[in-house]
């Protein structure tokens, strides 16, 4: 099947078009994150995945409009999107970190319809949805928060330097930590949707148990991946990541 023009939405980000695709990957950026952050990655895919890019409200091109402060909304935008846009071809989702929290409650949501149920979930650097963890940094002071920016090594010193681009950034940043540590799952049943972890050897914001718990999540089979970096494992080691995905949805699609 033909894939579509690139959609005429606010949600989504197509920066490379690949007009012979036979298959999608939805890609929701981390806390503070937007879909720039995935500006690379369809050129680092195989010719017949097209990669789209979700773009969150407040950032951005999307700097006007309102932040969402509640994981529920979020992923109502995002699902409501897709299956407005993204009915022509298979889906699967990819989250990194709150990305990933917001691809599972996105495709609880797409599940709903069969024409944009996802063949897969993958997420990375995120607990599976349970208790709180007792996180705050949403209510760090605007230098702790910027200093854990720079621990991360999620921000670069020059924003953070700059008095107006730090203000835009820390107030996105401030919203999205209070969207995800206050992210509470009602009950629900597994999702019969394949699910692929990935948690990075050197990641001391999340442990390794509470990825590995993403299993239980899924009806369907569950895989976890120990890769090598830290939280933000897939900036070096994306290609790598990219072709196990790619491998992944090959084995899922043919």
């Amino acid at each position: 099947m033909t894939p579509s023009t690139p959609p005429d939405s606010p949600w989504i980000r197509v920066h490379t078009r690949r007009p012979g695709a036979t298959a999608r990957l939805i890609c929701l950026p981390h806390a503070g994150g937007a879909a720039s952050f995935f500006r690379g990655w369809g050129q680092a895919a195989p010719p017949w995945l097209e990669v789209w890019a979700v773009q969150y409200p407040g950032r951005e091109d999307r700097l006007a409009e309102d932040l969402i402060a509640d994981i529920g909304p979020l992923a109502e935008g995002v699902a409501g999107a897709l299956a407005a846009t993204a009915r022509d071809l298979p889906i699967a989702l990819f989250g990194h970190s709150m990305g990933a929290a917001a691809a599972y409650e996105t495709a609880r949501r797409l599940l709903a319809d069969p024409a944009t149920a996802p063949a897969a979930l993958y997420v990375s650097a995120c607990p599976a949805p349970g208790p709180v963890t007792g996180k705050t940094r949403h209510l760090l002071d605007d230098d702790a928060l910027a200093a854990d920016l720079l621990a991360q090594g999620a921000t670069s010193p020059a924003v953070l330097g700059d008095p107006e681009l730090r203000e835009i950034v820390l107030a996105i940043v401030r919203n999205d930590y209070r969207l995800i540590e206050t992210y509470r799952r009602g009950p629900a049943a597994p999702l019969p949707v394949p699910i692929t972890a990935f948690s990075a050897e050197d990641d001391d914001t999340v442990e390794a148990g509470r990825v590995a718990a993403w299993e239980a999540d899924t009806s369907a089979d569950f895989t976890l991946h120990r890769v090598p970096g830290d939280h933000f494992h897939l900036v070096p080691g994306r290609d790598a990541l990219i072709k196990v995905l790619a491998e992944d949805l090959t084995r899922r699609f043919t």
